[in-house]
């Protein structure tokens, strides 16, 4: 499946250092792997709120997309997500508002794995 700048993607495999949180799309990386997003809900280190324009509520055939705004908090790193942790599946996506909120905060931002993310976290 192809994906968009902005998707809001679920992975198959959803365990804490797997595709637990959903997923912003932000365009390929290496091979089949990607270069996404994270967005939670814990107001924590440097992670930056989130509002309900950020979110698209409907798809284009007017369903509810699964993904909405939720007090959701985007994590302020770039990430690499692999392939091997999907199937990915689109369950929501972002407004231009919510991409440029994304872009703004992301900028400058490396791009790393979940394991460093997370190792440098359990180090704090």
């Amino acid at each position: 499946m192809e994906f968009k700048k902005g998707d809001l993607l679920t992975a198959r495999y959803r365990a804490l250092n797997k595709g637990y949180h959903f997923i912003i799309y932000l365009g390929k990386y290496h091979g089949d792997d990607f270069e996404g997003a994270m967005i939670t809900h814990k107001p924590v280190y440097d992670n930056v709120l989130m509002n309900k324009a950020h979110f698209q509520e409907k798809d284009k055939a007017g369903n509810d997309y699964r993904i909405q705004y939720d007090k959701s908090h985007l994590v302020r790193y770039r990430f690499v997500k692999p392939n091997e942790w999907g199937p990915y599946k689109i369950e929501g996506r972002l407004t231009p508002e919510g991409m440029k909120f994304v872009d703004d905060n992301l900028k400058d931002t490396p791009i790393q794995t979940f394991k460093e993310y997370y190792d440098k976290l359990k180090s704090k």
